[in-house]
């Protein structure tokens, strides 16, 4: 048996690098950092605002301060989401 622990700082997820230290064929996630996000009109940013129900009791909501995106799972912190683009958006920790 073979097994791959990997030590880390970060809050982002590292499955995908001990996946691929055990098998190289494998790909590693398409990690994006706050300097891949785009602008967008703030009109289309109003669209995303609301309080999407994922479960009965969990949901997440969706909050528009300035020109910036948040989104909050219930009983969790919230957490800045940036647009890839006009339709796709990223959590970015870091």
């Amino acid at each position: 048996m073979t097994c791959v622990v990997i030590l880390t700082n970060s809050s982002q997820s590292s499955d995908d690098i001990g996946f691929h230290i055990l098998d190289p064929e494998s790909e590693l996630a398409n990690l994006k950092f706050k300097s891949d996000a785009v602008e967008i009109p703030e009109s289309t940013l109003l669209k995303y605002v609301g309080v999407y129900e994922v479960l009965p009791d969990f949901k997440i909501t969706i909050i528009k301060e300035n020109a910036q995106l948040f989104a909050r799972a219930t009983g969790q912190a919230r957490f800045n989401i940036y647009p890839e683009n006009d339709t796709l958006f990223f959590l970015y920790r870091g």
